[in-house]
Order: structure tokens, then sequence, then C-alpha cells
């Protein structure tokens, strides 16, 4: 067994308190990783929402919304379960913390709706775009309805009798 002096030991001690604190801060400078191995995106929040931060919100069916600052950045928040009948609400009411920020901790209402809240919110491109509709073309009309109906056709001749034999 190998005795070293208690100076040396304190600096050894040290040492390694320093490369573990290292190598903690280098764990937390790295974005965290979902289950497929991808970077998770930042978590976000939109201030002085309770005070007119808010500009504009489209829902995702029953996942989730997009929200869009009064900066027209948009954000995506995804609900912690489906939250029925948002899509059909005219008007929706946002419950935000103390401090009046619209971020993950954040409930959204609407009415004849519970509460929806959010498991995660985050910088989004907003909602995908509509398809645009291609324009009508007008088609001819059908020949039957543009012409009048033909005369009839006159009645069949009686067939020929044969010749005598």
């Amino acid at each position: 067994m190998i005795c070293l002096p208690q100076r040396k030991t304190g600096w050894i001690a040290a040492a390694a308190l320093f490369a573990a604190t290292g190598l903690a801060m280098a764990e937390a400078t790295t974005p965290p990783k979902d289950s497929a191995g991808a970077a998770k995106p930042q978590e976000a929040s939109i201030p002085f929402a309770n005070q007119g931060g808010i500009r504009d919100w489209r829902a995702d069916n029953e996942r989730g919304m997009w929200v869009q600052d009064t900066h027209n950045r948009w954000y995506y928040g995804h609900f912690m379960a489906p939250c029925t009948g948002l899509q059909f609400a005219e008007a929706v009411r946002f419950k935000t913390g103390p401090s009046g920020e619209l971020d993950r901790w954040s409930v959204v209402r609407a009415r004849d709706t519970g509460n929806c809240a959010f498991t995660s919110f985050v910088r989004s491109e907003g909602p995908p775009k509509k398809a645009a509709k291609p324009p009508k073309v007008k088609t001819a009309e059908p020949a039957s309805a543009a012409a009048p109906p033909p005369a009839p056709s006159p009645a069949p001749a009686a067939p020929a009798t044969p010749p005598p034999s």
C-alpha cells in the first residue's frame, strides 16, 4: 500500500474536483437529446403575454397550438393531453405565471374546454401554409345542352319480300 503525504493528497483531490467540474460544465453546455438522438429544441417564452404580447394563434388540431408574439415570431406549444374543441374556438384565454410570460408552464383555455397545459413551448417556423386552390376552369357546356335535340329519324322501311321462286 502506498501512503501519500497529506499535502499531495490535497492536490490530487483538488485536481479530481476540477476535472469533475469541467466534465459537468461540458455536459451542461451540450443540448439535451431525445430518444432518437436528435437535439431537443430549446424551450422559449413570450414575455408580457398577459399585457398584449400575443398577436395571433392557430390550433394544431388537438395536439398543440402555434402562438405568434407582437414581433411576428412563431412558437409551438405541445399539449400534455388532447385539447378537444380548440380547433373550433374563436377565442382562447392564456393563463400565465406571476411574471406574465407564456411558457411551458402556462395553460390555454377555450370556451367549453378544460385547461390545456403545455408540456413544451419552443420557437417555430409557424403553421404550415395552406395549399393554394387551383383556379376554376370554365368547362364547355355539353353538346346536348348547347344544341337542340336531333329530329327523330324516319320509321324503318318494311323489309323487302323475297322474290317468288
